[in-house]
């Protein structure tokens, strides 16, 4: 994760357990109702679509294609190295300091702009372009930087994990129920939802860069019913920090929109002020993004039906024609 001033960019390492996290207690509520969400706005008109797991093919200033990872934890449109910043001159707008959300070993760094970024047949011009040393993205060929989430303002965007597809689409989502859709708050650009581990009501920013699951404040540990205690769970490493850890399972559930968790295992850290919801927890979700209106959907698909046994058996036992 990465934390540029007025903005900032996930790109973790993990070293033993995790990727990168952040947290902050709201407050004490009640779980959610149970009334079902509002349907999903039509229609909608796919612009894009690509598998999840592999990157992006982008142009910057007409040459290309490049490679380059995606974050939903970045707030900076784009995120390139300083080589590839030289390589292609392009100009200095702005100074800032980037970190990892937890204001300790933060950095100066540059922001560029990338006069046409083009992505998917979608062309972006004036891009605001962090310059920083990144993880390089996995994979034998390494990732020149970052696509971040604010590149599709103005856009429905669908991380479908099950599916393994990231979707760009024009369309809104319905208003809020609190359940299926929910509202998110974007400091500095990044969706940042209330979520709610077993009743308390905790801000949680959606990272797909960070392999962690759920990374709660360390303080959290002593007011949440956990099976036993925080016990050491190895360290995370951003692009800053190494972060000891600690995990325990929790007695009840986590709703984050209208999917419930039940009796997850909870990593705690003492390093940063909100909760971090890695692909640990977002893996199993399809999750769309209504950057105009600030407003997520979540839903959990259930997963294909296993053929029966039985009648598999019988059909093999027909006879071919």
């Amino acid at each position: 994760m990465v934390r540029p001033g007025t903005c900032w960019a996930s790109a973790a390492a993990l070293l033993i357990a995790f990727g990168c996290a952040g947290g902050a207690r709201v407050g004490r509520m009640a779980l959610p109702p149970d009334e079902p969400g509002a349907a999903l706005n039509a229609p909608r008109r796919l612009l894009f679509e690509k598998p999840l797991d592999q990157p992006f093919e982008g142009y910057v200033n007409g040459r290309g294609p490049y490679r380059l990872g995606f974050d939903t934890g970045q707030s900076l449109p784009l995120l390139v190295t300083p080589e590839f910043a030289r390589e292609h001159e392009l100009p200095t707008i702005q100074r800032t300091t980037a970190g990892d959300g937890s204001d300790r070993n933060a950095l100066r760094v540059d922001v560029a702009r990338s006069r046409r970024f083009e992505v998917g047949g979608m062309m972006f011009r004036d891009v605001p372009t962090l310059v920083m040393d990144h993880n390089g993205g996995a994979g034998p060929e390494p990732t020149v930087g970052t696509v971040g989430f604010p590149l599709f303002a103005g856009r429905l965007l669908t991380l479908d994990y099950p599916a393994n597809m990231l979707r760009v689409e024009t369309g809104s989502l319905p208003k809020a129920d609190g359940r299926a859709v929910v509202d998110y708050d974007a400091p500095q650009g990044l969706p940042v939802i209330t979520i709610y581990v077993q009743g308390v009501a905790v801000r949680a920013l959606i990272d797909s860069g960070s392999d962690a699951g759920l990374v709660l404040p360390a303080e959290l540990a002593s007011t949440l019913p956990l099976a036993s205690p925080p016990e050491p769970a190895g360290r995370l490493a951003t692009l800053f920090n190494v972060i000891e850890l600690r995990k325990a399972p929790l007695l009840g559930s986590v709703w984050i929109g209208d999917v419930e968790f039940r009796d997850p295992v909870l990593t705690f850290a003492d390093h940063f002020e909100e909760a971090n919801l890695g692909r640990g927890y977002l893996k199993s979700m399809r999750i769309t993004f209504d950057h105009a209106n600030r407003r997520a959907h979540f839903e959990k698909p259930e997963p294909p039906a296993e053929p029966d046994a039985h009648d598999n058996a019988a059909e093999a036992e027909l006879p071919r024609q």
